[in-house]
């Protein structure tokens, strides 16, 4: 899809950011804090207003986690 002369940089008029960074996750509790801020620091590098989206199915404390460090955590229903 092109969006001409889309701002992805500061996020939209009322302050939603346009990037969102889904990242799938499963019992992931000792590695999902450096990638939380790894992307963070991406987004900083690069001057976007960015949001990081856990989707978490984990019995380990991975969205717990990631919420602490500024994540928005989803649990998908199973089917």
């Amino acid at each position: 899809m092109y969006i001409e002369k889309a701002n992805i940089w500061g996020g939209d008029e009322h302050g939603v950011p346009l990037v969102s960074l889904v990242i799938p996750a499963m019992n992931e509790a000792e590695a999902i804090g450096e990638c939380i801020h790894r992307a963070k620091e991406a987004f900083k590098e690069m001057g976007i207003d960015g949001e990081i989206i856990i989707s978490d199915s984990s019995t380990d404390g991975t969205g717990g986690i990631a919420a602490s460090l500024g994540a928005v955590v989803v649990t998908p229903q199973k089917l």
